[in-house]
């Protein structure tokens, strides 16, 4: 029982890592790589590197970017995964379970909760159903949200007044939230004002050292209520931000294509990110006062109409860090052999309680 029960969980992250291969970074313009910078490549790994991963550094280098220390995404899964232990990061990563870890006037208002098929206001009380809905009723418009397990800007939806919020609880099902809408600062309104435009910010706090690794700001196309790339309604481009909030000249969309302006029409080249230094700041004193037992986290992030920051919400898995790679490079940086040697000496043993 026990052998069969490591072969299961041993299966069971061979085909976590595998998913987090990436294939979408295999594409026409991919750039070869040189013999001397394969010969590098094998020198700094190690040994001789699988063919997927070679690929990965080829679609870097199509952007112009090439180094050692780049991370293919198998790489980087195992090393977030070690990182960011299992035990914390479900429970962290719960929408409703954020307001244990951030002040509520840096974080969504919310309306109602729902947790495990429970019911709660928004001071925590625990409410019927028909009381869910008497409180919601009383907006114009709200956003629900799933609260764990989404991405890619699943189940998100802005709810209009008189709408059926029964029936729309109950396709929710459970583990939702519902928040006051948003009003952005002009900073990152300019982007796109049919949506909230959100800044991912990556933060690494390890040996007792924090850093701001790499940021980029996320944008919706025209129409769309949510800025992430893969949504129906597509024309969405992600844009790097240097560590002083400068844009980079093109974004990137969902094909990992170059563009070079906002869905609004105006060009990256020039453009800043007003406050980042104060995103940057709050992000870090939050990092390592709040979550000590998160080594790696990616936040999203906004700066309201006071110019204060929000926190939409934190991701501790499943970081995409192709797009922090194009823009800043190796998302380790300098750090990047004292991560390798971190995670090495913090390996994790895989337990199941029956």
């Amino acid at each position: 029982m026990t052998r069969q029960i490591k072969k299961c969980i041993l299966k069971l992250w061979t085909h976590y890592i595998n998913s987090r291969r990436n294939n979408n970074l295999k594409h026409k313009f991919n750039i070869k790589l040189t013999d001397d910078e394969y010969k590098q490549l094998k020198q700094y790994w190690q040994g001789n590197l699988p063919y997927k991963r070679k690929t990965a550094y080829e679609f870097y280098k199509s952007f112009g970017v090439f180094d050692p220390r780049l991370m293919p995404n198998d790489i980087y899964a195992n090393i977030e995964r070690l990182l960011n232990p299992f035990r914390y990061s479900l429970f962290a990563q719960h929408k409703c379970c954020l307001k244990y870890f951030i002040p509520s006037e840096y974080r969504p208002k919310t309306i109602i909760q729902n947790i495990d098929n429970h019911f709660l206001d928004k001071d925590d009380r625990v409410i019927s159903l028909s009381q869910a809905i008497s409180i919601a009723e009383e907006y114009d418009s709200f956003m629900i949200k799933i609260a764990a397990g989404s991405g890619g800007g699943r189940g998100v939806r802005k709810v209009y007044k008189g709408e059926d919020l029964a029936a729309i609880f109950t396709d929710y099902g459970k583990d939702f939230i519902c928040q006051e809408l948003l009003t952005e600062h002009k900073t990152l309104a300019r982007f796109n004002p049919d949506c909230i435009n959100t800044i991912r910010v990556l933060s690494l706090n390890i040996n007792d050292k924090f850093d701001v690794l790499s940021s980029f700001v996320r944008m919706g196309g025209k129409g769309c209520i949510v800025d992430n790339l893969h949504t129906e309604n597509g024309g969405g481009c992600l844009v790097g931000i240097n560590q002083n909030g400068k844009l980079a000249s093109f974004g990137i969309n969902k094909n990992y294509k170059k563009v070079f302006t906002s869905p609004m029409g105006e060009s990256f080249d020039g453009l800043f990110i007003e406050g980042y230094d104060g995103i940057k700041s709050f992000i870090e004193d939050c990092h390592q006062k709040n979550f000590p037992f998160a080594n790696l986290i990616g936040w999203d992030i906004i700066i309201d109409e006071n110019n204060k920051p929000i926190i939409i919400e934190i991701n501790l898995d499943s970081a995409d860090i192709a797009a922090h790679q194009i823009f800043n490079g190796p998302i380790f940086g300098e750090r990047t052999n004292e991560v390798l040697a971190y995670t090495n000496k913090n390996q994790q043993k895989y337990v199941i309680r029956l």
